[in-house]
């Protein structure tokens, strides 16, 4: 049976607030996704120095967690508390200290508001371009960071396609994982359809 995604909620003007419930999973979510993005720090400084593009392909691991949560709730928001949830947690042990929530968030926006605006896609369709989206808004924030000697066309196209590319693996990721929680009984959004 093919994984299930949430159908899209109403705009955000037209939905309720986020219930105590998902907060408290997305907080759950976060804390995950903080160890992973913990268990990278000694070595992705040193990556993202020597080498964006490879940095790039790694980074998409620190959205796993963001978009599972989104894809299981299916609310509006989820992707992004997820993310600054995870950024409050790692802050104190990542190298650039509490910065690491700015592209925990931004991704998790992005994401969150591209789903929402292409919901009247087909479903896998519509993660796949919000993901593609979540790594054009994550290679922007990156890109005032990078060292001059890296401010190359090469090696700047080859990083907006890497990081594209790793946030396009992470939704694929996060779509299987949010059907594994499912299929466990783990709930998530209660209105579900199948993916075509």
């Amino acid at each position: 049976m093919p994984p299930t995604v949430p159908t899209e909620p109403m705009p955000p003007s037209r939905r309720q607030t986020l219930s105590t419930r998902t907060l408290l999973i997305c907080a759950a979510f976060g804390a995950v996704q903080a160890l992973m993005v913990i268990s990278l720090s000694p070595i992705t400084p040193g990556i993202a120095a020597l080498a964006p593009p490879v940095y790039a392909l790694i980074a998409g691991f620190h959205s796993i967690m963001p978009f599972t949560a989104r894809l299981m709730l299916g609310s509006f928001g989820t992707a992004s508390l997820t993310g600054f949830f995870a950024g409050v947690i790692a802050g104190s042990f990542s190298v650039v200290g509490f910065l690491v929530i700015v592209p925990l968030t931004v991704g998790g926006l992005v994401f969150d508001t591209g789903l929402w605006a292409l919901g009247r896609w087909r479903p896998r369709v519509a993660r796949i371009a919000a993901a593609a989206l979540a790594g054009v808004g994550l290679f922007a924030v990156s890109l005032p960071v990078f060292s001059p000697e890296h401010l190359t066309v090469t090696m700047v196209a080859l990083t907006l396609l890497a990081r594209v590319v790793s946030e396009i693996g992470a939704v694929l990721v996060a779509g299987l994982l949010a059907h594994r929680l499912t299929t466990s009984g783990i709930q998530g959004h209660p209105r579900r359809r199948r993916v075509d």
